[in-house]
């Protein structure tokens, strides 16, 4: 930054300033703003790979979610049927006394 200066006269006197060498600010400058394109990439990859992630999980867990309930429905199923077993064996023991059993059978003989 400089002043001019002038004569007695009001003429031009000379200019009275100093200089800043600014090549390093320049550099340092440039230097941040390669290191904040190079962050923002970064960023975008990861953000990129988390969201591919992150729908593969959500679809694992609709997978888990499907077998879950798959076996739910399943086991409701084998508790019906054990239920109506255990009903058989106790119709038999009532209207069949000795029945199967008297002949070595069981309902397992007719499964």
């Amino acid at each position: 930054m400089g002043v001019p200066s002038r004569t007695e006269e009001g003429g031009p006197g000379g200019y009275l300033g100093s200089c800043v060498d600014v090549t390093d600010l320049r550099r340092c400058k440039g230097a941040l703003q390669e290191q904040q394109d190079e962050l923002i990439i970064v960023v975008q990859e990861r953000t990129s790979s988390l969201l591919v992630t992150n729908a593969c999980l959500q679809q694992e867990i609709a997978e888990h979610r499907q077998a879950e309930h798959k076996l739910r429905e399943q086991h409701a199923q084998l508790r019906a049927l054990a239920s109506e077993v255990l009903e058989a064996e106790e119709r038999e023991r009532r209207y069949m006394p000795g029945g199967l059993a008297m002949q070595g059978l069981t309902l397992n003989t007719f499964l």
